[in-house]
């Protein structure tokens, strides 16, 4: 065996060790520590995006209107479901995705530990409080492309997360795009909330169902 093969076999080995301690410091959290945490991180961007919002005097939160405009949202999830189905069905062959890893490594040791009310709790808040800041905020104060760029970064913590969080930035900028061309940012809230509620309940079928 050639010393760049013994190389590669002692990366995928240490890289392997890595993912297994890391899905085992997931398993080790406790389930309300987990979600009291994500609830907190939540709220600290909303608190961000009303302190930046009042100060630079970009009010949001008056840019709310739950009308039957809304219905637009569904359209846009269904896109987004769309898309996200494609890259789920052809992973093996988009494996610079790295879709099973970020399935099994992350999605299900996090994400697979809540119950239903707790997924719909966590969706709400995600897609108010992060719309306000990135959206309502954000966008507004340094564009469509630069805050989009800034909500797919915030969404990587691993190389292997790189083309996921191109697809986040993705979205982040069809949501910024949505609230520039209507001014309303409860298209965009309630889009962000059914995107991540889809995503929970796909990671409880795919559980359910082990299909990894």
């Amino acid at each position: 065996m050639s010393e760049d093969k013994e190389l590669e076999n002692i990366y995928e080995y240490d890289e392997e060790q890595e993912d297994d301690e890391q899905e085992e410091e997931f398993s080790q959290i406790d389930k309300d520590k987990m979600f009291f945490n994500i609830c907190i991180t939540q709220l600290i961007a909303l608190v961000i995006a009303i302190i930046w919002g009042y100060f630079g005097k970009i009010f949001w939160w008056n840019t709310i209107f739950w009308d039957i405009s809304i219905i637009n949202s569904i359209y846009i999830v269904t896109g987004l479901f769309v898309f996200n189905a494609i890259f789920y069905m052809f992973r093996k062959q988009l494996k610079f995705m790295n879709y099973d890893w970020i399935i099994k490594k992350i999605y299900i040791p996090i994400f697979g530990k809540f119950n239903i009310l707790q997924c719909i709790i966590l969706s709400i808040l995600s897609g108010f409080c992060e719309e306000a800041l990135f959206r309502g905020v954000m966008s507004v104060a340094w564009g469509l492309i630069i805050s989009s760029i800034v909500f797919g970064l915030l969404h990587l913590g691993d190389k292997r997360l790189i083309f996921s969080g191109i697809w986040i930035a993705i979205i982040g900028f069809c949501f910024a795009y949505v609230y520039k061309i209507t001014g309303n940012l409860g298209i965009s809230i309630v889009a962000h909330f059914l995107n991540n509620f889809l995503c929970f309940i796909a990671v409880k079928i795919i559980i359910k169902e082990n299909k990894i």
